[in-house]
This record gives structure tokens, sequence and C-alpha cells, in this order.
């Protein structure tokens, strides 16, 4: 059972995040979405970091804080492709946080 009612959910994420993020075909792409990945990896490790010196509730509150400034930033019509997929990456590691806080009995993150 969930800690919080107002938990990410699937149905939060832009429903073009998962065209966008699953069809990578152009390979002549791939190796700049590779960078980008790459970078999206690394700012979902300092998130752990961040999230682990936080209570459970300043958790949860940041989490969702952070879920929403990338949607806000995905959604903005001047953004290039590229730093698109980051902020979809930030959510969807968001949503994956915040799953595992609600699972979570200790109330940790990790």
């Amino acid at each position: 059972m969930a800690k919080y009612n107002d938990c990410i959910t699937q149905e939060d994420l832009p429903k073009r995040h998962f065209l966008f993020t699953h069809q990578i075909t152009h390979q002549h792409l791939e190796p700049e979405y590779s960078k980008v990945n790459e970078s999206a990896r690394k700012y979902g490790m300092l998130l752990d970091s961040t999230l682990q010196s936080m209570s459970t509730v300043d958790a949860h509150d940041f989490i969702h804080k952070t879920f929403q400034d990338a949607k806000s930033e995905a959604s903005k019509e001047d953004i290039s492709e590229m730093q698109r997929h980051y902020q979809f990456e930030i959510m969807r590691m968001c949503l994956d946080k915040d799953k595992h806080l609600n699972q979570n009995t200790i109330g940790r993150i990790l």
C-alpha cells in the first residue's frame, strides 16, 4: 500500500515519453543519445546521494518537485529533442524512486 496518495504513476509521464525514449531508430543519433543517457545516469547517482540524506517525507517531496520540474522543462517548445530525452529520463528516475520509497517499510530510498 502506498504511503502517499499523490504518488507518481506511469500515467503521469508524458505520452510521447514512451515513443521517444524506446524507439530511437536513427543509427546516426544513437551515439548522441548514449551521451545523454550517460549524463542522466550520472544525475541519477547524484539524486540517489541526495535522497539518502533526507527524511522520508523530504525525499518524497524532493522526488515530486524534481519530477514536476523535469516535466515542465520537457514540455517547453524551445528545447532540443536531446534535452527533452534527458528530462524524460529524469522523470522516469523519479517514478522509480517514488515507487521504491513507497515499497520500503523503513522509509529509506536505497
